[in-house]
């Protein structure tokens, strides 16, 4: 569900998007300040509950608020663009734990197989 409605014209060259405040957001403070935001972005105003109002930095942000974010175009696309290259290196790197934990456990069951073979001689 929207809370903000608000259209921008195409010549302003930016856009308005709403952003839940959810735990990985508040991963490194809950003040506005202390919030991860891409350059050329503003938060220009918090929904809590049934209250809107306009923030500050020292503003303490609750999980499930609501922010109505505005940012550049150009912006808005590095935002998406490390977004996915995160996802991919996720990826990555979730394949290489899981091949090298694989290899890992191998060589351990091998080498305990045949300590157990050595003690049974």
């Amino acid at each position: 569900m929207q809370y903000f409605d608000l259209d921008l014209p195409e010549e302003i060259e930016s856009s308005a998007r709403e952003r839940l405040v959810d735990e990985a957001l508040l991963k490194n403070g809950s003040k506005l300040k202390e919030i991860a935001i891409p350059e050329h972005t503003l938060v220009i105003m918090v929904r809590r509950d049934d209250t809107f109002f306009v923030p500050k930095g020292d503003t303490e942000l609750q999980l499930n608020d609501r922010l109505l974010v505005i940012s550049d175009n150009n912006a808005e696309k590095v935002v998406q663009d490390l977004e996915e290259e995160e996802a991919e290196i996720l990826t990555h790197w979730w394949m290489d734990f899981t091949r090298h934990t694989g290899r890992f456990i191998k060589v351990r069951w091998h080498k305990l197989l045949d300590d157990q073979k050595k003690r049974k001689k």
